[in-house]
């Protein structure tokens, strides 16, 4: 199954999320991360709302920005590159396909 960026998005919105995601060097990475506002400090969920209004380009219609909880910073994955998501509540297959197009 594959899900859309809104789907992705609307659970690192209610809980912290571990991503699993294919780097463009084709190694593997795991984030820990969220966009849940009571995890993310104040400071930095402004300086978000100014990055957001700002221009996007098309490229940047592929990618999530989130706040990564263990380095305590925005970081960011392309949604095609989503292996898995893992929730508190169960893990989810995002990408069964391992397209080499990430």
């Amino acid at each position: 199954m594959i899900f859309s960026k809104q789907e992705i998005i609307t659970k690192l919105k209610r809980e912290i999320c571990e991503i699993f995601f294919k780097k463009k060097d084709g190694s593997i990475r795991h984030m820990i991360c969220t966009l849940n506002q009571s995890e993310i400090p104040t400071r930095e969920l402004v300086r978000a709302e100014r990055a957001s209004q700002s221009q996007t380009t098309p490229a940047m219609q592929n990618i999530i920005p989130v706040w990564d909880v263990e380095k305590m910073a925005w970081r960011s994955f392309r949604v095609n590159s989503v292996l898995f998501v893992e929730t508190e509540s169960r893990e989810e297959r995002i990408q069964e396909d391992e397209s080499e197009d990430v």
